[in-house]
């Protein structure tokens, strides 16, 4: 069964040294109607400057909010980043046609570089698994978001995605743990 999706793409390198978010790649659609949709989005950043950080973000035109943001610090001028998230997106009843971008900026007057933007709708069915924690949590000095779920999968081949943000000074790591087989 073929899926239902809709993407964008914009591979070429563009520069800034503003602080206002430019776009990298922009993807409008017309949602069918109170269906779930897995926004899919990324860029590779560089960065001039090793004290001001490059940033890069999923915004969401028609709702003027940003999904997901991510800001980074080169170590060096040789630094390149890739940032990439997931989001879902529901439609209404009766949906309008949605707009997201994908948009990067400066800290300062630092030059951010991004390039290869993608952004990938992929209407999801219901057969498709997928947990979401929005909720910030803490621990100690760190401040994370987790989500823990279940899933009771069939044997055969399953693709398995997770994004989410880390607030974090120090170093941090991301794990996908089966819990059933106690593996990492």
């Amino acid at each position: 069964m073929a899926r239902v999706y809709y993407s964008a793409t914009s591979a070429g390198r563009n520069t800034t040294t503003s602080t206002t978010y430019q776009n990298q790649v922009s993807l409008t659609f017309t949602p069918n109607a109170s269906k779930k949709y897995l926004i899919l989005w990324g860029c590779l950043l560089d960065n001039d400057s090793t004290t001001n950080d490059s940033r890069a973000r999923l915004y969401h035109d028609t709702a003027a909010a940003a999904r997901q943001t991510f800001n980074f610090e080169a170590k060096d001028a040789t630094d390149n980043y890739q940032c990439a998230g997931a989001y879902i997106y529901e439609a209404p009843g009766s949906p309008s046609c949605q707009s997201f971008r994908v948009q990067y900026s400066s800290e300062s007057t630092n030059t951010t570089g991004c390039q290869d933007g993608y952004l990938i709708a992929l209407e999801l069915d219901a057969a498709d698994l997928y947990a979401v924690q929005t909720a910030e949590q803490t621990n100690g000095s760190s401040t994370f978001a987790s989500v823990t779920t279940d899933l009771s999968l069939a044997a055969g081949d399953w693709l398995l995605l997770f994004s989410g943000e880390i607030q974090n000074t120090g170093l941090c790591e991301w794990r996908i743990r089966d819990k059933t087989n106690s593996v990492t």
